[in-house]
Parts: structure tokens; sequence; C-alpha cells
């Protein structure tokens, strides 16, 4: 059977050192539109847009520790012997599973506390 080969850059532009990616890109549309849904909710049930807007905010701050934290334990062995490479962001190093898990604590934490 054949595979389906997609031509697709990953890259959809750069200035500089500025690199943007579709998947960032991709990431940014699906919280803007997860704000945007959770606006119009509150709206509808009465609740503040300050208290959507400061859970978004801690939601994305959780999903980039979590996803960070997460592809940190996932290559330890790498991350044990330089340390100081894992504040280092630019060079990638996100895990999907880790931004869901961080994202849904800090949200959650955040509408309990």
């Amino acid at each position: 059977m054949d595979a389906i080969v997609m031509a697709l850059d990953p890259v959809l532009f750069s200035a500089g050192p500025v690199t943007i990616r579709w998947y960032g890109l991709m990431i940014a549309v699906g919280i803007a539109l997860g704000v945007y849904v959770a606006l119009r909710e509150a709206q509808r049930v009465h609740v503040h847009e300050d208290a959507v807007y400061n859970c978004a905010l801690w939601g994305v701050v959780g999903a980039i520790v979590g996803a960070r934290g997460f592809h940190v334990i996932d290559r330890i062995e790498f991350y044990i012997q330089n340390p100081a490479a894992i504040l280092a962001f630019q060079q990638g190093g996100l895990a999907i599973w880790g931004g869901l898990i961080g994202g849904l604590a800090a949200g959650i934490m955040y509408c309990v506390f």
C-alpha cells in the first residue's frame, strides 16, 4: 500500500530569528476559538468575562509548563546530562499530552481556588 506524501513546508514564515510554524499557528487558532466559545458560554450563563480570560491565561501557562515538563521527563537521560537545555524552548520540545494535562490542571485549579 502506498503512503500519502504531502509536500507541505512546516514553516509558515520566517522573519529574522523568528520562525512561525503551521503547528504553532493551529495551536494559537485553537486557543483563540476556545476562548471565544468560552466567552459566549460565559455570557449566556452570566459569568464575568474576566474570569474566562484569567482561566484561559492560567490554562495556557499550565499547558506550556506541562508540555515542556512532559517532554523533559520523556527524554530525561539527555536532560540529566544537559540541565541548562531544560529551559531552551526555542530549540523545540513540547509534548501535546503534557500540554493537555498541564492546561487542564491549571484551569481546574484556577476555577476551584
